[in-house]
């Protein structure tokens, strides 16, 4: 799970869940259950960040569309 931790540095996310402190204050994700909604985050940014990381090869018009400009 912590590999994803380096995709919110690179979106600028980084300090919004710093501010929010949530991973270390809240503490409450087994207990909110949202480890299913995180599984399906974890799959569905894996598949971006794959696509991020081959953005300069691939020059591909549908990766285009999630990198802001």
């Amino acid at each position: 799970m912590w590999e994803v931790w380096g995709v919110w540095e690179v979106w600028g996310v980084w300090e919004v869940w710093e501010v929010w402190g949530v991973w270390e204050v809240w503490g409450v994700w087994e207990v909110w259950e949202v480890w299913e909604v995180w599984e399906v985050w974890r799959v569905y940014i894996g598949i971006i960040v794959l696509e991020f990381m081959n953005y300069k090869r691939w020059d591909f018009p549908f990766i285009q569309r999630f990198i802001p400009r």
